[in-house]
């Protein structure tokens, strides 16, 4: 879900809402294949803001981060991402219907060191017609499953909220969608509190072949946050997160393990802006089971923090577990889009 940008422009004392730019609501471009964007970036070198010298926090060292941001229009609200393999280059999704992809330069340990490359392109829903502008342009997660051949990227959209699949590796003309079956209750979510987190299960788990889909919210803030572990027929068995705390629930991805990790994310008046990574281990994910888990770690306003709604995983070549957290900032003028690397040690 984007965060409502009212609410944020009203928190931080400013006047202006969307409806003060326009061109944040252009048409998609006319193009079919990936257009080149220069994407431009600065180094973040400490995640607490008042100390620059802290690396370790709780599981998580920082490895550091980079600031995004580009002259395109379209950049911007980025709300799921899949990584190489190694870490080196991304396919994203935005919240307007867009790819976006860029290469990004990195050090052995995994710090970020440049992004290049940046390219563009309206996604495709299932009848070839383009996203962007269309009900289902609000694409929130995205994740690569490899139980199939070729691979499938599966994104989920918000609105009555559905899955769409596309072929992996996304060529220069971006392909036309699979609409995938999906379970009734996703259907009454609403329109925001849809699929806000998918996580394909590992080939060769007790998952594999099946999505882990998890709600941003339940009917209301109070209740306890809807998953579903749903196989490829569409079917679905439920299961519930656990809700501590005002947090929304914005990304999810597996770990080697075959554990779960959950990002989430509050915002309002009171409590500010903050984020949290929750660990679930694998025997937990269960059909009817209401899940807690571990928190992680926490960060509120005194860190480098924005709209975190990306989580992904990979490993280091040396076996480390690397996680990448981004940022969508609405495409307001007021947020930032952010790429975050730690290592977990669990």
């Amino acid at each position: 879900m984007k965060l409502s940008r009212r609410a944020f422009l009203t928190g931080v004392g400013a006047g202006i809402t969307s409806h003060a730019l326009p061109w944040l609501s252009s048409p998609a471009r006319a193009a079919a294949t990936f257009q080149s964007i220069p994407i431009r970036y600065k180094p973040l070198t400490r995640f607490r803001i008042s100390d620059g010298e802290l690396r370790r926090f709780g599981p998580l060292l920082f490895l550091g981060g980079l600031q995004l941001w580009a002259q395109e229009r379209h950049f911007g609200g980025i709300s799921g991402a899949v990584p190489a393999p190694d870490g080196s280059a991304f396919t994203t999704i935005t919240d307007a219907g867009y790819w976006v992809r860029f290469n990004l330069r990195q050090d052995v340990d995994g710090r970020p060191l440049s992004v290049f490359d940046g390219a563009i392109a309206p996604m495709v829903d299932d009848k070839g017609r383009p996203l962007p502008g269309s009900r289902r342009a609000d694409t929130e997660a995205l994740t690569l499953d490899t139980s199939v051949t070729p691979a499938q990227l599966i994104a989920s959209y918000e609105g009555r909220g559905g899955l769409f699949s596309y072929p992996a590796p996304i060529e220069e003309v971006p392909p036309r969608a699979s609409s995938l079956p999906v379970p009734a209750p996703v259907h009454q979510l609403g329109g925001n509190k849809g699929l806000e987190a998918i996580a394909a299960g590992p080939a060769n788990s007790t998952f594999s072949g099946k999505l882990i889909a998890i709600a941003e919210r339940g009917r209301s803030l109070a209740d306890n946050r809807p998953g579903f572990i749903i196989s490829a027929n569409g079917q679905a068995k439920d299961f519930e997160i656990v809700r501590h705390g005002n947090f929304d629930v914005t990304d999810a991805a597996f770990l080697p393990s075959g554990d779960l990790l959950i990002l989430e994310r509050l915002f309002n008046l009171r409590e500010g802006l903050q984020m949290r990574l929750r660990h679930i281990s694998a025997s937990q994910l269960k059909p009817g089971a209401r899940i807690s888990g571990t928190i992680l770690y926490t960060a509120d306003f005194g860190y480098q923090i924005d709209n975190m709604e990306v989580l992904t995983v990979h490993q280091r070549a040396d076996g480390a577990t690397i996680l990448t957290l981004m940022s969508d900032d609405n495409r307001n003028l007021l947020q930032r889009t952010l790429l975050l690397r730690f290592r977990l040690d669990l």
